[in-house]
């Protein structure tokens, strides 16, 4: 059940980090009603701008010799919300399928440019009004 997978290791990871609440999109988001989730998309800005950290878990990467291959093909960037997700937290850390560290926001930045098109400045610094000009990231979702 990857929804649990995603749930519970997130728990896990930030009850390690020292933080007592989550919000994890899997369980908060009704994604059945067109109204509703236009509306958490909406929102996640002032949500993702508000977390201490953002933990991104990608079930179809696993840590290995391939990762960065894995990484740059994960279906995790072809998502509706992504680019809140990845621009707007400070603070991103990747987890594999197993819930392994593989990375952070700064330290893929390179990688993650060129997967997006997303200039690093925007990735680093968090230029809120530099996000709607993100055509890399619109590109990938007609990719995927």
């Amino acid at each position: 059940m990857p929804g649990y997978s995603k749930s519970e290791g997130c728990c896990i990871q930030a009850h390690e980090d020292g933080y007592r609440y989550v919000w994890i999109d899997t369980c908060c988001i009704n994604k059945s009603t067109s109204s509703e989730l236009s509306e958490a998309i909406n929102s996640m800005f002032m949500w993702y701008k508000k977390a201490q950290i953002c933990y991104a878990y990608l079930d179809d990467v696993s840590r290995c010799d391939i990762l960065k291959e894995e990484f740059s093909n994960s279906q995790w960037f072809r998502r509706g919300w992504t680019l809140q997700e990845l621009v707007t937290p400070n603070n991103v850390v990747f987890f594999s399928r197993d819930w392994e560290e593989i990375g952070s926001k700064s330290s893929f930045t390179p990688l993650i440019e060129r997967i997006t098109g997303i200039d690093r400045g925007v990735l680093l610094m968090n230029y809120p009004e530099e996000i709607s000009g993100c055509p890399g990231l619109r590109e990938g979702r007609r990719r995927g």
